[in-house]
């Protein structure tokens, strides 16, 4: 599950469907109210920024809530934090044994796909990932998992582009457990675009590995601008 904001309307007619499946939850979903209904047996963190010391001032609430949050799980979950920061500050912090912690190797690949497959499959590094979704993305895939089904992965930062008088460019990111936020003050217009076109370039490299393994990736979300997947409108 991603965090955009299809995802509200999903839990709340879903949230007991939902809690049987193997799920994967990625960033705040900890800080929801749907965390302990839905109990994830999967977690993905992949922003550096949530591992830094000291904390950002615009991420220290979140992160410090996730943490506490992360300290009284009572169902076993597999916590994927790239391999870099398995000791960091941040999982020093998580003194629960009911959280397994699963170091991956994040190191994006590109080359000639034989030689992508081969190492991927020994998870020596993955097709670039540039939003945590990515990585979650191949993780699943490489646990085998031959159905993935996807939701609130919207994806639609392009939707919410603006430049304004003084050449900088805002984008309002949305999720279904806040109000938007602004970003991308500090890049120009050509870098924003080539991030964005390595995101899409990144799932379609996610499906044809997947198509590879006889895998099936389905995306749930309406609205989204990830166009690799099959798309449907039914839950599972």
């Amino acid at each position: 599950m991603g965090n955009g904001p299809s995802l509200t309307t999903f839990l709340e007619k879903n949230t007991a469907a939902a809690a049987g499946k193997h799920v994967f939850a990625v960033n705040f979903f900890c800080n929801t109210e749907y965390f302990e209904k839905i109990k994830p047996s999967f977690y993905v963190l992949l922003d550096p920024n949530i591992f830094s010391t000291p904390l950002k001032t615009a991420l220290k609430d979140n992160v410090e809530e996730l943490i506490e949050r992360f300290k009284k799980i009572s169902w076993e979950m597999y916590l994927f934090v790239p391999y870099k920061f398995k000791k960091s500050l941040f999982t020093q912090q998580l003194n629960n044994k009911n959280i397994k912690i699963v170091p991956f190797n994040s190191t994006p690949v590109q080359g000639y796909s034989f030689l992508e497959n081969w190492l991927f499959k020994r998870n020596l590094g993955m097709p670039r990932p540039q939003t945590v979704i990515n990585a979650a993305i191949f993780l699943a895939l490489n646990m085998e998992f031959k159905v993935i089904h996807l939701f609130g992965v919207e994806q639609s930062w392009l939707k919410y582009l603006s430049i304004n008088d003084d050449n900088s460019i805002s984008v309002g990111l949305s999720h279904f457990y806040k109000d938007s936020d602004k970003t991308g003050e500090n890049r120009t217009l050509s870098e924003f675009l080539t991030s964005q076109a390595t995101v899409f370039k990144s799932h379609m490299r996610l499906q044809r590995y997947s198509e590879r393994n006889e895998q099936l990736i389905l995306n749930h979300t309406s609205g989204s601008y990830i166009d690799a997947y099959k798309r449907t409108n039914q839950f599972l």
